[in-house]
């Protein structure tokens, strides 16, 4: 069986605390339960590896991410796409990848599956028999939950029959909130978002619909591709559909309404919630206080990139809005650490960089602008044009233009870096090889 992760989405329902930097699969997922379960990447790879120890992983992501997750998920393949789109070309270009470059046979059951979902027993209990019902004759089998409430983001399956297993009389993706209440009524489940079938049979499906011979051709037109879900384009059409009733807990992450329901409510000094308010949910990840009075079923997200306050059942509507967002990232996370923009002036930009301890930068240069770097706390080693110096917290290093320079952390390091110029971009840096 092979196993593909679809983690190359932005997580714009995420948003301030997602990015086109810090996609929604990074964000960190401590507070869902007792245990340090760390990025959704990192829960659901490991989740994933256990129930399925003997089969393939393959995860489909961008060049933005591709270092991140590398540290994250080892022993996973990775399918890098040549921009972001939507599911379907990246279901596309992960089949034709895995028959063209991991020579999978044709027969082979592949398992698509979202990195936003948080339930290990779902993938124990479920992954196996998706298989076998592929190897029965199922063109495509899905994992049904019963549903909650009326929601309109999600996909609705109708079971023909009472058992555990069942066919399908028809798959429906995320419906107005009308059709939604109706397609429950009339006995329909949610789709857990996985989607298992025969690498052949699907491969040529997706090629007779998107037009392309083979991987090498699929990647140099993806761009050309619409976005557009796999959802829409072949579940809603497929005819030999079945399904797996589910009863263990589970739950989509990828949006406000469940990702803030799982994350437990910090005692903080910077979150404050009257007594007379009722269901208020903050995720504040500034050093600043959230004050709430008088306040009924909200969420309230605080992060370097934005604020969002936002009725609770309207959450999962922010994405159009943030459509119109002229992005600015002002924080990010990185293999080596993360960064968090301070202040941003026509000829300065001040940044403070958290380097993790083992960790170091690139060795590199810049052209058109000089640098300062203040050590806050930690310890470490710069290295300018070859000659290395130990530094500490208190030390202050000057940065001309043109010099190669790097910084190792002995401990994790704090830094200040204040950048100066006339043409500050992040363009100008030229990487070589370390000292």
């Amino acid at each position: 069986m092979q196993i593909v992760l679809l983690a190359g989405g932005s997580g714009k329902r995420l948003w301030p605390l997602s990015n086109s930097l810090r996609s929604k699969q990074f964000l960190n997922v401590d507070h869902f339960s007792d245990e340090n379960s760390g990025t959704m990447v990192s829960m659901v790879f490991g989740q994933v590896k256990r129930a399925c120890p003997d089969s393939d992983i393959l995860i489909t992501t961008n060049e933005k991410s591709i270092a991140m997750l590398e540290t994250i998920a080892e022993g996973g393949d990775f399918c890098i796409e040549p921009e972001q789109k939507d599911t379907f070309p990246a279901v596309c270009l992960a089949l034709a990848y895995l028959s063209d470059k991991r020579k999978v046979d044709e027969n082979e059951v592949v398992v698509l599956c979202p990195i936003d979902v948080d339930a290990e027993l779902f993938f124990f209990e479920t992954f196996k028999e998706l298989e076998q019902l592929v190897r029965s004759g199922a063109r495509l089998a899905l994992i049904a939950i019963k549903p909650e409430y009326p929601s309109d983001q999600f996909a609705y399956i109708l079971p023909e029959k009472k058992d555990r297993l069942s066919p399908c009389c028809w798959y429906r993706e995320k419906p107005e909130i009308e059709d939604a209440e109706e397609y429950i009524k009339q006995g329909a489940f949610w789709s857990g978002g996985v989607y298992a079938f025969e690498l052949g049979y699907m491969l040529r499906r997706v090629k007779q619909i998107a037009g392309f011979e083979n991987y090498c051709d699929l990647y140099h037109k993806y761009g050309m591709m619409d976005k557009r879900s796999f959802a829409c384009t072949v579940a809603e059409k497929e005819q030999n559909v079945w399904m797996i009733r589910y009863k263990g807990q589970w739950a989509d992450r990828g949006n406000w309404l469940t990702f803030s329901s799982a994350k437990k409510q910090e005692d903080s000094e910077y979150n404050i919630v009257s007594d007379n308010s009722n269901n208020v949910r903050v995720v504040n990840e500034l050093n600043m206080p959230v004050l709430c009075v008088g306040c009924n079923n909200i969420i309230v997200a605080a992060s370097a990139g934005g604020i969002l306050v936002s009725d609770l059942n309207t959450s999962t509507e922010i994405k159009p809005y943030v459509n119109t967002l002229i992005e600015k990232v002002m924080f990010a996370e990185r293999t080596w650490g993360n960064f968090l923009i301070l202040d941003v002036q026509k000829d300065s930009l001040t940044i403070k960089i958290t380097l993790l301890k083992g960790r170091r930068m690139n060795y590199h240069s810049h052209e058109r602008r000089k640098e300062i770097w203040t050590i806050i706390s930690g310890r470490g080693t710069v290295i300018i044009d070859g000659e290395s110096r130990e530094v500490a917290a208190g030390e202050i290093i000057n940065l001309p233009v043109g010099c190669k320079h790097t910084v190792c952390a002995a401990t994790d390091l704090h830094i200040v870096e204040v950048q100066l110029g006339n043409d500050i971009s992040s363009k100008d840096k030229r990487i070589f090889k370390q000292p």
